[in-house]
């Protein structure tokens, strides 16, 4: 799943929202060439139930990539570690989300 979205966001920054890269890495879809009535077909299959967003996916969690959604709800992908990303994070006009914990905490 992860490396079916980094190669997504890595390859195409700014092309695909958070649908279609959720979609795209699901195990339905993953790896096939499927045409554009079948990819809705199954979009509107996998969607019809709540699925976690991209803040619970292994690349922010594990992996410590930074995603930033445009207007559009596009995304780029951006390394912890680059002056982009740095950048995104010093900018206060900007909603900053934390990636999903794995469990939760202890009571």
């Amino acid at each position: 799943m992860a490396s079916t979205q980094y190669a997504m966001l890595a390859a195409a920054p700014g092309q695909w929202t958070q649908e279609d890269v959720l979609l795209a890495s699901s195990p339905q879809v993953r790896g096939l060439d499927i045409d554009g009535a079948e990819l809705r077909r199954l979009g509107q299959e996998y969607f019809s139930q709540p699925r976690a967003c991209l803040r619970a996916s292994p690349l922010p969690k594990s992996f410590g990539w930074g995603l930033h959604y445009d207007a559009d709800g596009r995304i780029t992908l951006h390394a912890v570690d680059s002056p982009e990303y740095a950048q995104l994070r010093n900018d206060a006009s900007l909603t900053q989300l934390r990636a999903m914990r794995s469990s939760r905490a202890a009571s």
